[in-house]
């Protein structure tokens, strides 16, 4: 994956805690995308890898491939605005 052809999404701060819910709102941010056909990456790796365990704590954001940047912003954004039982409700 090479950083001229992907975008940040979204991002946590470097983490507190091994698996905590900024880690858990980047997967289901990626849901979310998926389910909409857009492609996603992690960096450094997906917050579920069982590395994430055994690393130093550290930042992670999810990325799209720059064509779709604009249309996962605006999903993104619908997910973030609804409230927490509707964003899960389908």
């Amino acid at each position: 994956m090479s950083s001229d052809d992907w975008v940040v999404i979204a991002q946590t701060a470097p983490r507190r805690t091994q698996f905590d819910s900024d880690l858990m709102e980047l997967l289901f941010l990626e849901s979310v995308l998926t389910d909409q056909g857009v492609e996603v990456g992690f960096q450094p790796f997906r917050p579920d890898d069982p590395l994430v365990m055994r690393s130093p704590l550290r930042a992670f954001q999810l990325l799209v491939p720059a064509r779709d940047a604009q249309r996962a912003r605006e999903l993104v954004a619908e997910a973030q605005s609804q409230p927490a039982d509707d964003a899960y409700a389908e």
